[in-house]
């Protein structure tokens, strides 16, 4: 008897194929970008990430954060299907494999980071990852030391190598359960006064928390376009100049899966399944615009 993961197993090898082939065939004639997500990283994972960005970019370039801008300005060209890589929440072990796994490539990636999350003790941290981050899923004593917060030293180091930081909201909030229009400014505009004051850098980015359909509102976006310039979503899919001159589509990563699996959502695997939230995303904006 096939178990569900069995099933999936298999689906993915026999599928694999084609959405390489796929993927190989945009590549030639029309690149895109598909923004992937990563988060806290375990040491142990550090291994499998240098194998993943290995295989990745034998069919992808990754491009840099504001290359990804000017191309969605239509102002930067791809040579091929490119990635650019994103790290939520602001956890330390985030910047560590970074050191350790995108310095030798020379990737520079985009940093998602909650204002209030930063600059925590270690207390306070896993107090915060418990009960914002994971939104109470977890309690502070299972939360790991590779899931504590950044510092601010450490942000301005990640600035002076060439990446860039973007808000995540102040304290990690389910915006569309924010009823209050004052918290709401908190949240998404607060976040970002704060973070440039602390870094002196421009914030233009905002990914917003959990990054799900139903963990965002026509309200929370009608905020978030007042302050930034892209809105990066949970949600994923290509991105391609002019699709949108705000929301930007993402692929969550998560190391610990197999490598076959994670090339496959790179190239486009399990994308078709989102075309629905796309769409539902895409009426949300029209409604903020009318």
């Amino acid at each position: 008897m096939f178990t569900l993961r069995s099933l999936v197993k298999k689906f993915i090898l026999l599928a694999y194929p084609f959405f390489w082939i796929k993927s190989l065939f945009e590549s030639k004639c029309c690149p895109k970008v598909r923004v992937i997500i990563l988060h806290d990283i375990r040491d142990s994972w550090l291994s499998p990430m240098h194998r993943f960005f290995e295989a990745i970019r034998k069919d992808f370039d990754f491009i840099t954060p504001q290359q990804f801008m000017e191309y969605m300005n239509g102002e930067f060209k791809l040579k091929r299907n490119s990635i650019l890589v994103t790290f939520d929440d602001g956890f330390k072990s985030s910047k560590l494999a970074t050191d350790k796994c995108l310095a030798p490539y020379n990737i520079k990636a985009l940093f998602f980071a909650c204002s209030d999350f930063l600059n925590l003790n270690d207390t306070d941290g896993k107090k915060f990852t418990a009960d914002k981050i994971y939104a109470g899923a977890m309690a502070p004593e299972q939360i790991g030391d590779f899931q504590l917060p950044m510092s601010t030293q450490d942000m301005k180091e990640l600035l002076a190598q060439g990446h860039m930081i973007g808000s995540h909201s102040s304290g990690h909030a389910w915006l569309s359960k924010v009823a209050d229009h004052a918290t709401l400014e908190y949240e998404i505009i607060s976040s970002a006064n704060k973070l440039e004051q602390m870094l002196n850098t421009k914030i233009s980015a905002l990914a917003w928390p959990f990054g799900s359909l139903d963990s965002i509102s026509t309200e929370a976006l009608k905020v978030i376009k007042q302050r930034y310039q892209w809105c990066f979503s949970g949600i994923r899919g290509t991105n391609v100049p002019k699709q949108s001159d705000f929301i930007i589509f993402r692929e969550c990563i998560d190391i610990d899966n197999t490598l076959l699996f994670n090339k496959f959502i790179c190239h486009g695997g399990l994308s078709l399944f989102y075309k629905g939230q796309r769409k539902i995303l895409h009426e949300m904006l029209t409604k903020d615009a009318s």
